[in-house]
């Protein structure tokens, strides 16, 4: 499934607790195929975008050793031509009852019925998250791990989208993380689902 695609983060030296990471790749699409899909594995968790629309979110709390990857349709959010792929990813660093401490790192592999056609590498772009805290930030406790932290007039969302100028951001770091072998997860994804209707049945003060 992973064939040529590498991991990447940041930086190869780059193990800062608790951190907000943005990559993005553009890639060409000749035909588009209904069955395209995308396999996504981080270290600890992801929001993957494809031309500005949420593919698919939320890594499998696994073991450093022994990592899974999550698969999402995408054939319906490519176009021919010209595409981008735009991934959010957290690594926390720091272990917890929740999560034990690994390597950051996204890997990432987009296949259709003709093979691969988008892949990690070392040409991703990539950039810190500007409206996210990175590094030493409170806890919610020792056992649930950090709390976030987020500044929404530092935020510019546009850097999901093929429009946005990611020529300043630096090139990502190809990891040299040995994994001997990777599983799909072994929970389905949690899906959107339609809204609940509810209603007030009782107020008053506290």
């Amino acid at each position: 499934i992973f064939k040529d695609a590498k991991w990447i983060w940041i930086s190869k030296q780059s193990e800062e607790i608790n951190q907000y990471a943005c990559f993005r790749k553009s890639f060409t699409v000749d035909k588009i195929y209904s069955e395209s899909e995308l396999y996504i594995s981080s270290d600890t968790d992801f929001i993957v975008y494809i031309n500005g629309m949420e593919a698919g979110r939320g890594q499998f709390p696994d073991y450093p050793s022994d990592k899974t990857y999550g698969r999402f349709s995408v054939g319906h959010l490519l176009t021919e031509g010209n595409n981008i792929i735009a991934v959010l990813a957290y690594y926390c660093g720091e272990d917890f009852s929740t999560y034990r401490k690994g390597e950051p790192g996204i890997k990432v592999a987009i296949k259709n019925d003709s093979g691969p056609i988008c892949y990690t590498s070392g040409e991703w772009k990539c950039a810190m998250h500007p409206a996210f805290v990175s590094g030493k930030v409170p806890k919610l406790t020792v056992q649930m791990g950090f709390s976030v932290e987020f500044d929404a007039g530092k935020d510019d969302p546009n850097w999901i989208f093929s429009s946005f100028d990611d020529s300043s951001w630096n090139n990502a770091a190809v990891k040299n993380r040995q994994i001997k072998a990777m599983s799909p997860r072994p929970i389905k994804q949690l899906v959107h689902g339609k809204r609940t209707d509810a209603e007030i049945i009782i107020s008053g003060e506290l």
